[in-house]
């Protein structure tokens, strides 16, 4: 009773403060996928179903992020890597207990209630992708369609949406050539194809050659997101140093191009050492996953469903920061709540 009070109040509170279009059924073609717990599935694309889409518009604020005129179409895209991705089968998700954030970071949001539309959250993360990587990467939809996913996101990408953009993790892997991207190479230090004489990449150009611009063009608004911190084993610490030079990276582009940044690496970074400090050393392994299914070591990298769930409401806490039109449609509280396993 007193959740559905809570949307209650929520929906009379945003009635009042924003001018609502009547909510249409839109079909594109192809669907996108609606994620509530069904991303776009690569590990089983066979359950991939084609969906209907709601595409609300709402008035934007006076944000400092947001173009003048600028309506809010109700959809915030995803992309980003395996901790922010979705598509893990049932079956590994039952086995490790894994789970991106960009699954129940929907749940933060106000939804469609009745007649008023809300937030809906597409999670395009796919899992081992870097900056580069992530323009290659392909899956087969319900239908039998081979589609690139970065390219799928961009043909749907319109006026109004939110694009928020997650890399870094797979970036700072050196020994991995078609992922490494350089935090340290400028895009003014790369030629016409983003590489120096070596042919290392820059991360700078990357982000802004890929993401950030067309993103712009498009009329919709880039928010860039730092990778979360991993988990020392020792301490139960989060680990935010690899990060460093790429957030840095993400946070001149920001001030550059006027977008939002969600600081996650700082976020996540505080929110283990509070941990650590109230409950220990093993306080922080049910954020985490494991890394077999009789579940005897911990994944230091990937988040747990738990874990998910909790880094999507620092997301949501710095999206509450920000003046985005879309903080407005924060819950006061999320409409499911996990709990940690019991270890």
């Amino acid at each position: 009773m007193k959740s559905i009070l809570v949307r209650s109040l929520t929906l009379l509170l945003i009635c009042g403060t924003l001018f609502c279009a009547c909510a249409c059924a839109a079909n594109v073609n192809p669907p996108l996928k609606i994620v509530r717990g069904e991303p776009l599935n690569t590990e089983e694309p066979e359950t991939n179903k084609p969906v209907e889409i709601v595409q609300p518009s709402f008035v934007g604020g006076e944000s400092a992020f947001e173009p003048d005129g600028f309506l809010f179409s109700g959809r915030v895209f995803l992309m980003g890597d395996s901790t922010m991705c979705g598509a893990y089968s049932e079956s590994r998700v039952e086995g490790v207990d894994i789970m991106g954030w960009g699954n129940p970071f929907a749940d933060y949001f106000l939804q469609t209630d009745g007649d008023l539309s809300g937030v809906r959250v597409y999670n395009y993360g796919a899992s081992g992708a870097s900056s580069r990587s992530y323009l290659e990467i392909s899956t087969t939809t319900g239908d039998s369609q081979t589609i690139r996913i970065y390219q799928y996101v961009m043909d749907h990408l319109k006026a109004g949406d939110y694009l928020v953009i997650q890399f870094g993790h797979n970036d700072e892997d050196q020994k991995t050539a078609d992922q490494y991207t350089s935090a340290a190479l400028s895009a003014d230090e790369v030629g016409a194809q983003g590489t120096d004489e070596t042919g290392v990449y820059s991360f700078e150009w990357v982000l802004e050659t890929y993401y950030i611009k067309p993103c712009l063009e498009r009329g919709a608004v880039p928010v860039l997101a730092t990778p979360i911190a991993t988990r020392d084993p020792l301490t139960g610490l989060g680990l935010t140093q690899r990060h460093q030079a790429y957030c840095e990276v993400m946070q001149a582009l920001a001030e550059r191009y006027g977008i939002p940044l969600l600081d996650l690496t700082e976020a996540t970074r505080l929110y283990y050492e509070n941990a650590v400090a109230e409950g220990g050393v093993r306080a922080t392994e049910v954020l985490h996953a494991y890394t077999n299914e009789n579940r005897t070591a911990i994944d230091q990298v990937h988040l747990s469903r738990y874990g998910a769930f909790v880094v999507a409401g620092l997301c949501a806490e710095e999206v509450r920061k920000t003046d985005l039109t879309l903080a407005r449609f924060l819950l006061p509280e999320p409409s499911v709540v996990l709990t940690p396993r019991v270890n």
